[in-house]
């Protein structure tokens, strides 16, 4: 019953919240993102897309800056202060500083426009799938332990314990660094 039920929720489509106030765009977007196993539900401003997460749930918001009314910024805020549901900005402000500002205010992604269409499915599937990594509590305890050659790393209890089972002392930043090299393995810092 349990496998039927993952199934179930892996068949699911994606739901997708599009909040621009470019008609065209929004259509274009959304038939685009409908190839990809995406739904979509596309409104062109604050008040909308108000009305549209009351009505229905949605896995991502993908959000334009410059919308008539309450401007995405604003709606950024809202949204993170009331849920952890992913927004995508997307916009033609690229400014760094506007960047900065989405990222700083909740946004999980920041694309400018003009943009490429697969990249933006492309971001939205790693976004989900951080999202559904951080929420599933199978792979919690794996980012509470971390298990190299014979040896485990506690986050929770901030411990290194040998293969003979020992509790090897670590300074703060002893760990801090060995967390970084583990959770990055193989890469260059």
């Amino acid at each position: 019953m349990e496998i039927l039920k993952t199934q179930a929720l892996r068949q699911r489509s994606t739901r997708a919240l599009i909040v621009d106030d470019n008609l065209e765009l929004r259509e274009l977007l959304g038939d685009y993102l409908t190839r990809f196993n995406i739904e979509s539900e596309a409104v062109g401003d604050g008040q909308a897309m108000r009305r549209a997460m009351i009505q229905g749930h949605f896995d991502v918001i993908i959000l334009d800056l410059m919308l008539p009314g309450e401007d995405g910024l604003t709606l950024c805020r809202e949204l993170r202060s009331a849920s952890d549901i992913p927004i995508l900005m997307l916009t033609a402000r690229c400014e760094p500083a506007d960047r900065i500002i989405g990222l700083e205010l909740g946004a999980d992604d920041y694309m400018a426009k003009p943009f490429e269409p697969r990249e933006l499915v492309a971001r939205i599937q790693t976004i989900l799938r951080r999202v559904r990594d951080e929420r599933d509590p199978s792979r919690q305890e794996s980012r509470e332990t971390v298990h190299f050659d014979n040896w485990q790393l506690h986050s929770v209890l901030r411990q290194l314990q040998s293969p003979e089972g020992l509790v090897v002392p670590l300074s703060n930043a002893e760990f801090r660094l060995l967390w970084v090299f583990l959770e990055r393995p193989r890469r260059v810092l």
